[in-house]
């Protein structure tokens, strides 16, 4: 069993990364850390960590979360993110396991510290302004 206390980094593909401010649901800042490996989601739960598969494209993700500060992102530059991260971004995420008990339940939780953005994959809001969008 992993030590609780110990941080972990993880590469893996971002999904409604909620960093610049907090998600409106879970009232968290949040990500689905995403597209694990067979060899990742072996090592999570070999912590303790519940790992999901909805066979979307996320494929095996944990939900990492954080909720009273936000994480530190930056490029690869080390220079911090000011923008949306957009889904299928390549990042390399510090976390950190710990127990939870909430209203009866157990487990390990997954804590967001830090991330990498590797590989950016702009984000685009749907109501984005046709300037915003970039001409093919």
């Amino acid at each position: 069993m992993q030590n609780l206390n110990e941080v972990v980094k993880i590469q893996a593909t971002a999904f409604w990364f909620s960093f610049l401010e907090k998600n409106e649901m879970s009232d968290k800042y949040q990500v689905d850390v995403s597209q694990l490996s067979e060899e990742q989601v072996d090592r999570l739960e070999g912590m303790g960590i519940s790992v999901k598969n909805k066979g979307d494209d996320r494929g095996y993700f944990v939900t990492a979360k954080s909720s009273k500060y936000a994480p530190r992102v930056e490029d690869v530059d080390g220079f911090k993110m000011d923008k949306p991260v957009g889904n299928g971004s390549k990042c390399t995420f510090i976390i950190k396991p710990y127990d939870y008990n909430f209203k009866g339940k157990t487990g390990v939780g997954v804590g967001l510290s830090k991330a990498r953005v590797d590989d950016l994959v702009v984000f685009l809001k749907d109501d984005a302004a046709f300037d915003d969008v970039p001409e093919i």
